[in-house]
């Protein structure tokens, strides 16, 4: 025979030693242990700013010059421009799709004879 157990205490009856927190409370709670932050300058902004700015371009480059690697169609002359960089990319993206299709195309005809 198995034995149940006779009562089974219910979410309300349990009790904890503290209430439960909210993540408000958590929030304000630790907010009040760290130091103020300071706000920034207007230079400071504008340093940070310009910054952020030159780690975007100098990314924009990078993957410009990778793109002229891959991609055979690129030439020395193309890959001066992003702008033209990224045409002849799509471009050849598309080429290749074409390619696909027409390749799975001959396979499913190619399967159909047989």
């Amino acid at each position: 025979m198995l034995s149940t157990p006779q009562s089974v205490a219910s979410p309300m009856e349990i009790s904890t030693s503290s209430p439960p927190s909210t993540k408000r409370q958590r929030y304000l709670s630790s907010s009040s242990k760290t130091k103020k932050k300071t706000l920034l300058t207007a230079e400071e902004r504008q340093a940070n700013h310009t910054a952020s700015e030159q780690q975007r371009r100098q990314k924009i480059r990078d993957a410009s010059i990778r793109l002229c690697q891959v991609v055979p169609s690129l030439t020395e002359d193309v890959c001066r421009s992003e702008a033209r960089v990224l045409k002849s990319a799509r471009e050849h993206i598309e080429e290749l799709l074409q390619e696909k299709q027409r390749l799975l195309e001959e396979m499913d005809r190619r399967n159909m004879e047989t």
